[in-house]
């Protein structure tokens, strides 16, 4: 089946990941262990679809997500904080320069909690000051 899936740089919007989210959540093929959506505008709402089928397991055998560059701010940071208790093999996590600010990354802490296996988190140039790093 399908291990890896790269579609960064695409433009997918809210209305392009959602589609991408429900194929993923329906797709018995797919097995993926790495998957990059970075630059693709996907925003806080485009975060929303995505969580369901990241919760949902559609992507437990994920080790590497890819969504840096997607202007996610504080409400998509919450929703991939939502999304990761299906993540379970998630090792790497690519957040960078995305404005999740404090609020955000107070907001991710809870859901990597779940990460037993994450050994690396990129969120540089998110705006995040010392009250956030709390």
């Amino acid at each position: 089946g399908l291990r890896v899936l790269d579609v960064g740089n695409n433009a997918l919007g809210v209305e392009g990941v959602t589609r991408l989210a429900t194929a993923l959540s329906t797709a018995p093929f797919v097995q993926l262990t790495r998957l990059s959506l970075r630059h693709n505008s996907l925003r806080g709402r485009g975060c929303a679809a995505l969580a369901g089928a990241l919760a949902g397991g559609a992507c437990s055998s994920v080790r590497e997500l890819d969504m840096g560059y997607n202007g996610l701010g504080a409400e998509g940071a919450g929703w991939v904080a939502a999304g990761l208790k299906g993540c379970g093999s998630l090792e790497t996590l690519g957040l960078a320069h995305n404005s999740v600010g404090d609020e955000g990354v107070r907001l991710l802490a809870d859901g990597l909690r779940l990460c037993s296996r994450l050994v690396r988190l990129n969120l540089s140039r998110n705006k995040i000051r010392d009250v956030g790093a709390e």
